[in-house]
């Protein structure tokens, strides 16, 4: 089958084309266009070996805060992650209006999901949607040394959009020079080709599990 072939090396697609293959013959069953659905017996590559957890070192992280990338918020960015531990999509997605940085907390409302390029389009759409879970809706407490680089920031940004001809996402904390989503997938890859180029084998959904371990110490 496609799953087992072209699919056999990519794990995560072949999970996601046999759910939605599974719903869509779902459909046809209860509407009654066939007897019973042919992709309930359809079988999964072999799950490939979790990747040995590499916990950054101080070094490690002020090497990649101090990256040169494309975007002008790669710093906040990486500093939001350290002292939170967010999901991607949840950090992507966060609003100035979800964060209090004279009280120091913010609150998780939102995700980024990056969708599929379409024919024609020259990028991927970003949707804006909930959490993962109905728990990923929660409120954290940011340390003072982060609130005060997000103020500074802010005040920087703020600058930036008075400067620019338009700004698509005014309340939006971290995004493209323009103001744009930036894409989830894509910021994957930059930090992906970043770590690559330092020698750095922490993957950043590691960083959310070092913040975890560092909570719990």
């Amino acid at each position: 089958t496609l799953i087992n072939t072209r699919m056999r090396s990519h794990f995560r697609t072949a999970q996601f084309f046999r759910a939605v293959i599974r719903m869509a013959f779902q459909r046809a069953v209860r509407l009654k266009l066939i007897r019973e659905n042919p992709a309930d017996d359809l079988e999964l590559p072999r799950k490939p070996p979790r990747k040995p957890f590499v916990r950054p070192t101080k070094k490690d992280r002020e090497t990649l805060l101090a990256a040169e990338t494309i975007y002008y918020c790669w710093r906040q960015i990486l500093l939001t992650e350290f002292m939170t531990g967010l999901r991607r999509c949840e950090l992507l997605a966060l609003h100035w209006s979800d964060i209090d940085l004279s009280e120091g907390w913010l609150q998780v409302r939102y995700s980024l999901i990056g969708g599929e390029r379409k024919p024609g389009m020259t990028k991927n759409p970003v949707i804006l949607c909930d959490p993962k879970t109905a728990t990923s809706k929660r409120k954290l407490f940011i340390p003072p040394a982060l609130c005060k680089e997000l103020t500074a920031y802010k005040t920087r940004q703020a600058a930036m959009r008075l400067k620019a001809d338009s700004w698509e996402h005014p309340d939006l904390v971290f995004t493209y020079g323009n103001g744009e989503y930036i894409t989830p997938a894509v910021f994957s890859g930059v930090f992906y080709h970043i770590r690559k180029k330092l020698g750095i084998n922490t993957t950043f959904h590691m960083l959310r599990h070092d913040m975890a371990s560092r909570m719990k110490a």
